[in-house]
């Protein structure tokens, strides 16, 4: 049931095609945004137990456990999801803003050093190469996108907003090199990131707060500290494709007359499949929130676009990359 989503759209079926319910129209540009935290999360390899016990990963922040609370150290991923990268996504067009917390924090037992004193987000007692448990030295982190354009800096705002994350401004040399995700956060803290997709693509998502020692030497990124941002081409919407049987069976649950499966499904506010829902009253301009991270999902072109033989040519280079994100012909 898992992979019904994803089977069943790839294989052709033409009764599925018909009968599935999805908006169909050109999305239009729009700002995409993201709550993401940086966790503590202890990460099982195997079941002969094999794990990290220093694990740490990106988060969407509606994907906290809220038997945890949201404590630098404590808090947790929900019980019913298992710590994996995280996935953002954005058409070309797009401003993907990304509003990003660090929740990293030293054990119940450890202090950190304060700003001003040698180290910034250590932790007392840790020596220079690592901790000797295994754990990087620092909690601080940030967040880095490889490839991907930094959106135009806002102008004429404050260094922090109302709820005390610094803004996205380049008026001095250090929000520059912030905006890029050179400048790590202490716990607590928070940045506003922001970046336009040019083209389609995928994006390493990494923190530079450690990017050395711990186990292997390798920081932040080998205990689990990374993700993608996926670029679509502008207009396509995405989809899930591996959910539980419950979430299929609400989502055919909301289909209308005669329909399969409605890929629109909400629930308690919540999209079942669709992995972003609008936040703002008017189309344009267009705001969606980021509500599902999976690793995988459905892409989904316009009709128009899909029925257009131009759009699917496969024997020119620049159709090639189209031809791969729309529809073919046996689907249509």
């Amino acid at each position: 049931m898992r992979h019904v989503l994803a089977a069943v759209i790839l294989s052709g079926i033409p009764i599925f095609a018909a009968q599935a319910q999805i908006d169909d129209s050109h999305r239009p540009p729009a700002t995409v945004r993201a709550e993401v935290v940086a966790i503590q999360q202890p990460i099982i390899y195997n079941r002969f137990g094999s794990h990290d016990p220093h694990g740490m990963v990106f988060a969407l922040k509606r994907d906290l456990s809220t038997s945890h609370g949201t404590e630098p150290g404590r808090a947790r991923l929900r019980e019913d999801l298992r710590p994996r990268p995280l996935v953002l996504r954005a058409n070309v067009g797009d401003t993907l803003e990304i509003r990003f917390t660090n929740l990293l924090g030293p054990a119940a037992n450890e202090n950190l050093l304060e700003p001003e004193a040698d180290g910034h987000c250590a932790r007392q007692g840790a020596s220079d190469a690592s901790a000797e448990n295994g754990a990087p030295r620092t909690v601080c982190a940030a967040i880095s996108v490889v490839g991907l354009p930094l959106a135009e800096p806002e102008k004429n705002v404050a260094e922090q907003d109302a709820a005390g994350c610094f803004t996205d401004r380049a008026e001095a040399r250090k929000e520059q090199l912030a905006r890029q995700g050179l400048v790590s956060l202490r716990p607590k803290e928070c940045r506003v990131y922001r970046f336009r997709p040019d083209r389609p693509g995928a994006h390493l998502i990494l923190s530079h707060g450690a990017p050395a020692g711990g186990e292997g030497d390798g920081g932040q990124l080998t205990h689990g500290l990374f993700g993608v941002v996926v670029v679509e081409r502008a207009g396509s919407r995405w989809y899930r494709s591996q959910v539980t049987a419950e979430i299929m069976a609400a989502a055919r649950a909301n289909v209308g007359t005669g329909g399969f499966l409605n890929y629109e499904a909400m629930q308690n506010g919540v999209p079942l499949l669709a992995m972003a829902r609008q936040t703002s009253a008017a189309r344009q301009p267009l705001e969606l929130e980021l509500i599902h991270g999976d690793l995988n999902s459905i892409s989904y072109c316009p009709l128009e676009e899909r029925r257009n033989p131009e759009a699917n040519r496969t024997d020119h280079p620049e159709h090639a990359r189209i031809a791969r994100h729309c529809a073919n012909a046996a689907m249509r």
